[in-house]
């Protein structure tokens, strides 16, 4: 099994961004930095089950956004569907 990336440094810089939703021009529910959201389906296509994806593989998302994608929604196909995004948004952020 291929070990996961890490990178500290990486995931800092990616919280200094702004939400990914909420620069879109839908309304931040959240104040403060973004939380960098692991993708579930990384752009390999391929998903790490039991393991988080790489920490290159993330987008930065405010804490509001962060917890109804996994409380809500549950896949970020249909989180990205409800904002009017394509399905594999993440991966091309």
């Amino acid at each position: 099994m291929a070990k996961r990336i890490k990178s500290a440094a990486h995931l800092s810089m990616v919280r200094g961004l702004p939400c990914m939703i909420s620069r879109a021009d839908y309304y931040s529910h959240s104040t403060g930095r973004s939380q960098a959201h692991h993708l579930l389906r990384p752009s390999t296509n391929i998903p790490r089950e039991g393991m988080k994806t790489s920490d290159f593989e993330v987008i930065p998302l405010c804490a509001y956004h962060h917890m109804i994608l996994h409380s809500k929604y549950g896949t970020e196909k249909l989180f990205f569907e409800h904002y009017g995004m394509k399905e594999n948004a993440g991966q091309l952020y």
